[in-house]
């Protein structure tokens, strides 16, 4: 689930859930940050190789954090809003 609050200094947070292999995994970064950002957090939590790394979405296509077309685009414009899911 996604809820948004703000530091002292006034930057957005994301706090997102992922499921992975009936596993639970909470990550929270900062809303500007990119998929290939969060690809990289995934990676390191999951092991799952970059190549192969999916995050599903309800209602939409799945997103590739190291593709050329998906890795730059920020959290906030993402449409990860959900629990969402890795494949």
């Amino acid at each position: 689930m996604e809820s948004t609050f703000d530091n002292e200094s006034s930057q957005k947070f994301m706090d997102l859930s992922f499921l992975y292999r009936n596993k639970s995994f909470q990550i929270c970064m900062p809303s500007d940050s990119t998929l290939l950002e969060l690809g990289q957090k995934l990676q390191v939590l999951t092991g799952v190789v970059p190549s192969t790394l999916r995050i599903l979405l309800p209602r939409s296509r799945a997103l590739l954090p190291f593709s050329d077309q998906d890795r730059s685009v920020q959290l906030r414009h993402s449409g990860i809003s959900e629990v969402c899911f890795i494949d």
